[in-house]
C-alpha cells in the first residue's frame, strides 16, 4: 500500500496538467500513487500522462462535474493518505511527500493535514487557522489543495456531496468534524503552489458559492448558531473583507490585510 494517494481530476487542461504531473513526480518521497481522473479531454494534453510509471494510473470515463469525478477517483484509491491537487497547481519544492511522512510518523493519531499555501493568482502566502473552533467552521474554508486526508475518513464520512458544485469539499469537512471522526494536524511549511484560476474565481461561480455556504451553515449549525455567527461576521467587517480578498489583487490595501490576516491566523 503506497502512503500518498494523489489524484488529479481534469478536463482539457493543456500544458498544466504536465507541470502538475511534474511537480510529483520530483518527490524525493517516492511512496505514491497518481491517479489522473479525465472526463474526456480532447485537447492531446493526456499524451503527458507517463505510460511507463507504474506509479500513475489514469481513468477515462465520463463524469457529471468536478465532485462526481473526485468520488471516481476515491474508489480506486490504494493508499493511506488522499491529496487532492488540480490541474495547475503544483507540490511546492521535492520535499513536501518526505516532510509530510515525518509529521505522520511523528503524529500516527492526526488523520486531517493542513498548512499554508502560495496563491499564485493573489501573489502571495496565506496561513490558515492552527485551531478550528466551531466558529471558524463556520466562516473559513480550509484551502482544498493544502489538505492530506487519511483514507479511514472517507470510509467513515462518506464521499463528496455531488449536488453542490464548489463546497463538497468543505461539507465532507463539516460531516467528518461533528460526527468527531478528525483528529487535525497543521503542517508549517508551504507544500502547495495554487493557481486560484479555477472553479472558483469567476463571478458566477462566486454567488454560487456563497449560495452553498449558506445551505452548509443551515445544514450543519444550528439556528442559535447561525445568528450568533452571522452577527459576528458582520460586525468583523465581512463584507468589506470579502471585497478586498476578491477585488483588490495586487493593492497596497490588499497587501495590508493578507499580512493582517496572516498574523491572525499564526496567532490562533
Amino acid at each position: 500500500m503506497p502512503r500518498f494517494s494523489i489524484i488529479v481530476v481534469c478536463l482539457n487542461p493543456g500544458v498544466e496538467l504536465e507541470r502538475t504531473i511534474q511537480s510529483i513526480q520530483s518527490q524525493t518521497c517516492a511512496d505514491y500513487e497518481v491517479i489522473i481522473k479525465d472526463g474526456g479531454s480532447s485537447d492531446g494534453s493526456l499524451q503527458c500522462v507517463p505510460r511507463d510509471d507504474s506509479r500513475v494510473q489514469l481513468i477515462e470515463c465520463k463524469d457529471t462535474g468536478v465532485y462526481d469525478a473526485m468520488n471516481q477517483a476515491l474508489a480506486r484509491v490504494g493508499g493511506e493518505w488522499v491529496h487532492f491537487l488540480n490541474t495547475g497547481d503544483y507540490l511546492e519544492g521535492p520535499n513536501v511527500l518526505s516532510r509530510l511522512t515525518e509529521l505522520i510518523d511523528q503524529q500516527p493519531k492526526v488523520n486531517f493535514w493542513y498548512g499554508p499555501y502560495r496563491n499564485r493568482y493573489l501573489e502571495r502566502s496565506f496561513q490558515q487557522p492552527s485551531d478550528f473552533s466551531e466558529f471558524t467552521a463556520y466562516r473559513q474554508v480550509i484551502c482544498h489543495q493544502t489538505q492530506f486526508i487519511r483514507c479511514s475518513v472517507f470510509e467513515a464520512a462518506g464521499h463528496f456531496d455531488d449536488s453542490l458544485r464548489i463546497r463538497a469539499d468543505h461539507d465532507l469537512y463539516l460531516r467528518a468534524l461533528n460526527s468527531g471522526l478528525l483528529v487535525s494536524g497543521q503542517y508549517d511549511f508551504i507544500a502547495i503552489s495554487y493557481a486560484d484560476d479555477g472553479l472558483s474565481v469567476s463571478e458566477n461561480m462566486k454567488r454560487c458559492a456563497d449560495a452553498e455556504a449558506r445551505i452548509l451553515h443551515r445544514r450543519h449549525f444550528s439556528l442559535i448558531q447561525r445568528i450568533g455567527y452571522g452577527l459576528l461576521l458582520e460586525l468583523s467587517l465581512i463584507r468589506l473583507r470579502r471585497y478586498i480578498v476578491r477585488n483588490l489583487k495586487g493593492g497596497r490595501l490588499a497587501s495590508v490585510y493578507a499580512r493582517l490576516a496572516n498574523a491572525y491566523n499564526r496567532s490562533r
